[in-house]
């Protein structure tokens, strides 16, 4: 988890001046989405329904079916940023109790696919974005990926991905998908009922390989964009990621981080430039640094209430490029959580027409142990570094270190939180026990995948 920004996000990176957002601009929407106070829970933002069952606007029913389809494909957008060796290698070593319970409903088909939360940025002309493209090889082809040389330098080659991981290469067999008849090796794996895309490995084995995405990736997280740029380009014919989301099929996305959102609007990205470099420092921590950090993500995407540290409650909230706070979708430099929620509801929205499929979404982040029962406390950090750092103060602290609360994710995942399931949807990521959260996830998952 995080030790200082400045030196893990920028140390190996020149700047790009030039380097365009990835990001598509905004599909619609006019909410900031929801806030998460102190007490851990939601608080109801312009358009929210108190009932998330109920349905909504549009006539959908946005609450899972009791029963469904006995299919279901999981997206993992997993962080690959300087600190995230030891969580990659915990969720990807326990893999098989995902596998496991998967493989235990009667009937089930399965796809899992992982992504990066690398969607570019002009501070990481180093690295090589995934932009949501799905990625299905083998940690130990790209070994050079599990070696960050910032302060401190980190190798995690060996317990994230070589004590781990016996395969060189991911054996994936071509298949059609519908759409696309000619058979290919598709970036993701598939099994349940006794059938796999795998030739001669098991499951858990090629998982054990593929989930770990290193600690090269960009600093300025965005899974957020990561999340709809897979969806789209699973929706795009030609693309290698084509296919992959079914219309009878349930999907859970899984988002895997110890920081704060950081999905920028389209040509907002001047927000990390100095104004040499012809941006602004509104949202910098530090206007004396040579860099921006993290910090920036928190002040362009969070607004705290109350008179101090600790605060009342924080909550998503649209920054204008100047810094107005609560401005309209069109003017926020990050892009709105509503708006994922809106292009997830339309998603959603796919699936009931054809099935009683439904959306699920999960974070395994920086909230502490127990959430929401136990809430986060909103408050700054006591070590200054880590303040300009980060903004704020940890959400969660383990051994490994400590994470961000996630502020804007939860704005999306709680928009997903459905009264009728039962148990957690966001897990601490400061947790010494990751492995644990696979059972707690199918356990819920379980009553919906009735065939």
């Amino acid at each position: 988890m995080h030790r200082h920004v400045v030196a893990r996000s920028h140390a190996l990176v020149s700047l790009l001046a030039t380097s365009a957002c990835v990001l598509p601009a905004p599909l619609g929407g006019d909410d900031t989405g929801t806030g998460t106070g102190t007490d851990g829970g939601t608080t109801d933002g312009p358009g929210a329904t108190s009932d998330p069952t109920a349905g909504d606007e549009t006539g959908i029913d946005t609450g899972p079916a009791p029963a469904g389809p006995a299919a279901i494909d999981i997206l993992f957008v997993m962080d690959n940023s300087g600190s995230m060796g030891e969580e990659q290698a915990a969720l990807a070593a326990s893999i098989d109790g995902l596998v496991g319970a998967l493989e235990a409903v009667e009937g089930i088909s399965y796809r899992i696919a992982v992504t990066t939360t690398d969607a570019g940025n002009p501070w990481c002309g180093s690295t090589s974005p995934e932009v949501g493209e799905l990625v299905a090889s083998s940690c130990r082809s790209r070994t050079g990926q599990f070696v960050f040389n910032g302060n401190p330098p980190a190798d995690v080659t060996d317990v994230a991905c070589t004590d781990i991981c016996t395969l060189y290469s991911l054996p994936i067999a071509p298949t059609p998908v519908a759409g696309d008849p000619e058979p290919r090796a598709r970036p993701w794996i598939e099994g349940g009922n006794g059938v796999t895309n795998l030739e001669g490995v098991g499951v858990g084995d090629a998982l054990r390989c593929m989930l770990p995405q290193g600690v090269a990736g960009c600093g300025f997280e965005q899974p957020l964009a990561a999340v709809s740029r897979a969806i789209e380009r699973s929706q795009t014919p030609g693309d290698a990621n084509f296919g992959f989301l079914r219309d009878d099929a349930h999907l859970a996305i899984i988002l895997v981080s110890d920081e704060t959102d950081c999905s920028y609007s389209l040509g907002d990205d001047s927000i990390f430039l100095s104004p040499d470099e012809g941006g602004n420092q509104v949202f910098w921590t530090d206007l004396d640094a040579s860099a921006p950090t993290s910090g920036v993500c928190w002040n362009a995407g969070v607004v705290c209430e109350g008179e101090g540290s600790p605060y009342e409650s924080c909550r998503a909230a649209n920054y204008s490029l100047q810094g107005d706070v609560d401005v309209s979708d069109d003017a926020a430099v990050l892009v709105p959580p509503q708006v994922y929620v809106d292009q997830l509801t339309a998603l959603l929205a796919q699936k009931r027409a054809v099935s009683d499929a439904s959306v699920f979404f999960y974070g395994v982040m920086g909230v502490p142990i127990g959430y929401p029962a136990n809430p986060i406390v909103f408050a700054d950090a006591v070590d200054p570094v880590a303040q300009v750092d980060f903004g704020i103060g940890p959400g969660c602290e383990g051994e490994a270190g400590s994470a961000i609360p996630p502020v804007r994710q939860l704005a999306v995942i709680e928009s997903f939180a459905y009264d009728n399931l039962v148990g957690p949807q966001v897990f601490s990521i400061c947790d010494p026990d990751l492995g644990g959260v696979y059972g707690q996830l199918v356990a819920q998952l379980a009553p919906y995948l009735g065939g």
